[in-house]
């Protein structure tokens, strides 16, 4: 078994195989570690989205619509080995060697931070950031609200 990060980078239309993006993204959901799986998927496989539900299949209300992804990058992350062990002088934030597969996924332009909200409730309780959001995305939005929630105890984590 292998241990999976997922990274999700949402944009206001679909992206190709390929081709890398410079406009109309719209924030990525991330989680460095939660998720197992039998092999390292490749860059153009595909994912099947429900394998990212974050609550029972009654109470799910999934940020992705797809019934799969494309893989489109996978970051490898080795750590060091010297003489059998991690060397002392490794002060990565990383300790462990790690792999993060990048999906990319079509978020709707006309989502506001209020449709978005309840999904994103979901996501925060289950332990995903938000990260590389611009300010004024709805993404974000909802985001910073769900997260105050969770800081604040208020959230309500989803059953199942």
């Amino acid at each position: 078994m292998i241990d999976l990060g997922i990274r999700i980078e949402f944009f206001d239309e679909p992206v190709e195989l390929g081709i890398e993006p410079h406009r109309g993204r719209m924030g990525t959901l991330y989680r460095d570690e939660g998720y197992r799986a039998l092999a390292v998927p490749a860059v153009g496989t595909k994912l099947d989205t429900v394998s990212l539900r974050v609550a029972s299949r009654d109470d799910f209300l999934p940020l992705v619509m797809q019934s799969h992804l494309l893989v489109h990058d996978v970051w490898h992350t080795p750590v060091p080995v010297r003489e059998g062990s991690v060397p002392t002088w490794w002060d990565s934030p990383v300790p462990e060697p790690a792999v993060t597969v990048v999906l990319r996924a079509k978020l709707s332009p006309n989502a506001s931070a209020e449709t978005l909200l309840p999904r994103v409730r979901q996501y925060v309780a289950d332990g995903w950031r938000v990260i590389d959001t611009p300010d004024d995305s709805p993404l974000d939005m909802a985001w910073r609200q769900a997260w105050r929630e969770h800081r604040d105890g208020t959230l309500v984590r989803p059953a199942g």
